[in-house]
This record gives C-alpha cells, sequence and structure tokens, in this order.
C-alpha cells in the first residue's frame, strides 16, 4: 500500500490513524504487538491503542494478524 497522501487509493482516515507510520515500521509493531497479547491484551485492543481506526481495517483482520504473528515471534 502507498502511503503518499496524494495517492487516491489511499484512505483518508488510514492517513489519519497513524498507518503509515506502523507499517513502515511493522516489524516492530509485530513485536509489539504479540508481546501485549502474551501479557493479556486483546488483539483489538492493540491495534485500537497502536492509532488504527477499526472502521477502515474490518474487525476481524486484528485477530487474524495476531494468528499468523505469533507464530513467528
Amino acid at each position: 500500500m502507498n502511503c503518499n497522501p496524494k495517492d487516491r487509493h489511499f484512505k483518508k482516515s488510514a492517513r489519519l490513524s497513524g498507518f503509515c507510520v506502523l507499517i513502515k515500521n511493522k516489524s516492530e509493531f509485530k513485536l509489539h504487538a504479540v508481546e501485549a497479547y502474551k501479557s493479556g491484551r486483546t488483539p483489538m485492543q492493540i491495534f485500537v491503542e497502536a492509532g488504527f481506526e477499526i472502521a477502515v481495517i474490518g474487525k476481524k483482520n486484528p485477530y487474524k494478524c495476531l494468528e499468523r504473528w505469533k507464530k513467528f515471534y
């Protein structure tokens, strides 16, 4: 996904939520998310606290991501 604010395919709400910053540091975010999950926070809490807008990424995406990431981190 292109994080250019002028890219018409990149939704305004995603730009405002800090999505680009997290994508650029995705390995750091994945590690943080898995550690937070292991400490008892839900996937939804982790993503919302990180600035993701659930209306943009979807309700199931945080859970699916954590399921994948737990295998590697």
